[in-house]
């Protein structure tokens, strides 16, 4: 069994399952939470699964203030690019679908020195990861039996 989180390529392909052709999704055609994907890389273990939600919370949050701290500081991409693919792996972490692709276009605009573009992108990621925190929120695994003595 694969547990571990996709890079960028396969996060490119898990993200493209979701769209009919080969351009990077948007947001809106992704998955904000994919949870059977999750609990399918950690070994269906429920109360890992709540445990890594709950973490994400407050992390990814927190990455996030760390990128905007970063770009109002600086114009240092590749710390802008280190921050953003953070942020990504934590969301991939979790199967946030929609989130890892924003901060795959951001970490790609950082890595190609598109200051303009990682900023038009800002907005979108902040929405887009206030809705993954929102989700996270509502989400509920109590139903789903844990086969791993849960």
């Amino acid at each position: 069994m694969d547990t571990a989180a996709p890079d960028n390529e396969n996060l490119k392909s898990l993200t493209l399952l979701y769209v009919e052709d080969d351009e990077i999704p948007t947001v809106e055609s992704l998955s904000l939470l994919d949870v059977s994907n999750l609990l399918s890389r950690i070994g269906e273990d429920v109360d890992f699964a709540k445990e890594l939600l709950d973490l994400s919370l407050s992390h990814l949050p927190l990455i996030l203030k760390k990128l905007r701290i970063t770009l109002a500081g600086s114009d240092d991409m590749n710390s802008i690019f280190l921050q953003a693919h953070t942020l990504k792996g934590a969301a991939s972490n979790i199967s946030a679908l929609a989130l890892c692709a924003v901060c795959l276009r951001v970490e790609t605009a950082a890595e190609d020195g598109d200051m303009k573009t990682v900023l038009a992108l800002m907005p979108e990621l902040e929405k887009t990861l206030e809705m993954t925190v929102e989700a996270i929120g509502k989400i509920s695994l109590t139903g789903i039996k844990n086969d791993n003595g849960g």
